[in-house]
């Protein structure tokens, strides 16, 4: 499959989507772009978000970085639930 024809897929897709795919594809492309694109986190943006959660240790850009290189790479290798697991998961809760 080419390029063109992925593109027109995903389009097609995102114009049929509901608000919760949307915001899980707005989160991978903004993470896939400050990986890709090279763009560097101020230290106040660093930390906020690790101080979003009290659990996470503060992090430097390069662990940052870092980070976000491993969740692409578990997503690559199928490490993922789906929004339909997510969502039988969370009734549980």
């Amino acid at each position: 499959m080419g390029v063109d024809m992925l593109r027109e897929r995903v389009i097609n897709r995102i114009q049929q989507a509901d608000e919760s795919f949307l915001r899980i594809l707005d989160a991978m492309t903004e993470a896939y772009e400050n990986e890709h694109l090279d763009i560097e986190f101020s230290e106040g943006e660093i930390a906020a978000i690790t101080l979003a959660d009290e659990s996470l240790k503060p992090m430097s850009k390069e662990e940052l970085h870092a980070e976000i290189k491993e969740g692409f790479a578990q997503v690559e290798r199928g490490e993922f639930i789906t929004i339909e697991d997510l969502t039988k998961e969370m009734d549980q809760w």
